[in-house]
């Protein structure tokens, strides 16, 4: 793909110039992190994924990352390879994985990418001394378990304290975040971005989206992403009540039970369908009005789900928690902004969208458009080289 961004320049003198002074071989950065993709359907997994492969021949990346059970994994792929150490238990949301240390420290590399928040890496990081530059990209904040910020929050700022390099998301995180505050001269903001060509439409999509039109009752509202608390997935339920439409929930995870009570206590089990998870969210976009990410907590900083329904022209409903969800969707520009929290607007918020079909289909378009400016995986990639170039080659 960078191949691909850099073709229209390559007779560049300028541009050669750096992209040969900085290095002439291909980098090897190790990421950490708590899964990927294949094991874990979240926004850090996925953006992951499209890094490693946007990267790609530049660098060679190696994902070190727990694996689902106690067992170890290893897998070549296109851009490198995914390393997967047994998981032994899991505590407060943090995987228990003992020998990642032994294979961080027999894993050389270039630049050491650590993804925050994962505990265990950041404390590899720390322990296991080792020559390599590190970088650290700061994902989101961590809110659930305060009592485990207050005995992380020194090995965190110590790891940013010796880091070269911080990468946020988007500017609201940087503006807000406590934690970065001290550290703003290394900070960089690079925004996620997606292989946008892989959302148009095709036969196969229309085929697969009007089959879904016709299994369930329309209109189709799509919320789409991992079932966890911070998602507000049971505000999202209680707003059904009143709305005469299909909510399809799309995905998995540990509040399934206890929302499907919920569907049950509130009366809407006609009208809230548990999907489970997908092999392509394509055409569930597809066959939806709009995304709604009704999400409560800072933990979600940016909603990866929310570029992909706009790149298939899908308005989004998201909610202001001073992090990048509404700095990706722009109120009445892309989708709409509400209070987090409460049912209400947010049922007012989707039978108003259900009632403005033009007004429904411009929001679609105009987050496309978005999209297609900003939020391109191929600039993600360019910008995030870009800073392991200066990294590597730093004294």
């Amino acid at each position: 793909m960078l191949q691909q961004i850099m073709e229209p320049f390559k007779h560049d003198p300028y541009f050669i110039l750096f992209i040969s002074v900085p290095s002439l071989k291909t980098l090897e950065v190790l990421h950490l992190y708590r899964y990927c993709e294949e094991d874990s359907h979240g926004g850090i997994e996925r953006y992951l994924s499209i890094l490693c492969e946007a990267l790609a021949p530049e660098v060679r990346s190696t994902l070190l990352v727990s694996a689902p059970g106690p067992y170890h994994e290893e897998k070549e792929m296109a851009w490198g390879k995914i390393i997967k150490v047994p998981r032994f238990g899991e505590w407060k949301s943090t995987a228990l994985n003992p020998t990642l240390f032994f294979k961080f420290k027999n894993n050389p590399c270039d630049i050491v990418h650590l993804h925050w928040p994962f505990p265990v890496g950041a404390l590899a990081c720390l322990m296991e001394k080792t020559s390599q530059k590190l970088i650290v990209s700061y994902h989101m904040e961590t809110q659930r378990f305060p009592i485990l910020q207050k005995i992380f929050s020194p090995f965190l700022k110590q790891i940013l304290a010796q880091t070269n390099a911080i990468i946020v998301n988007s500017p609201p995180i940087l503006k807000n975040s406590q934690t970065l505050h001290p550290f703003l001269p290394k900070c960089h903001i690079i925004p996620y971005g997606i292989q946008i060509k892989n959302f148009s439409e095709n036969s196969d999509i229309l085929t697969a989206s009007r089959q879904i039109k016709e299994t369930y009752k329309q209109p189709l509202i799509l919320y789409a992403g991992r079932v966890v608390w911070y998602k507000g997935i049971h505000i999202l339920i209680q707003a059904m009540k009143g709305i005469n439409a299909t909510l399809l929930i799309v995905g998995d995870g540990p509040l399934r039970k206890q929302l499907e009570k919920i569907v049950i206590q509130e009366e809407v089990k006609e009208r809230v369908i548990f999907i489970g998870k997908v092999s392509s969210l394509l055409p569930y976009y597809y066959a939806s009005e709009f995304l709604v990410l009704p999400s409560i907590s800072r933990s979600e900083s940016f909603g990866i789900v929310q570029l992909e329904a706009m790149a298939c022209k899908k308005p989004v409903i998201s909610t202001e928690l001073g992090t990048g969800t509404s700095w990706v969707n722009h109120h009445n520009v892309t989708g709409l902004v509400i209070k987090p929290g409460d049912p209400g607007e947010l049922r007012q918020s989707i039978n108003f969208l259900l009632a403005n079909p033009s007004l429904k289909i411009k929001l679609g378009e105009n987050g496309r458009k978005r999209v297609e400016k900003q939020f391109a995986a191929e600039t993600m990639a360019l910008k995030t080289l870009e800073i392991y170039k200066q990294i590597a080659n730093s004294a």
